[in-house]
């Protein structure tokens, strides 16, 4: 393809595209990481504190129960 094959609105789109380079990629590559990392460890820290309050309740929960069998 020439130059002269390009219209006007071609060589308008060519020059508001953004011409990507390696580095370009490298960090769209890297800030796809870090999205992933960060979703896991939330979820890795929402799943630990649902367990730690289910740990909570249940500890409560027992300790309630055997304060009422003794009492009685």
């Amino acid at each position: 393809m020439f130059l002269s094959d390009f219209t006007f609105y071609d060589v308008m789109l060519l020059s508001v595209m953004k011409i990507c380079t390696l580095e370009d990629l490298w960090d769209d590559e890297r800030k796809k990481a870090q999205i992933h990392w960060t979703f896991l460890f939330s979820n890795l820290i929402a799943q630990w504190a649902q367990w730690l309050g289910m740990s909570m309740i249940d500890l409560v929960s027992h300790k309630f129960i055997l304060n009422s069998i003794n009492n009685n």
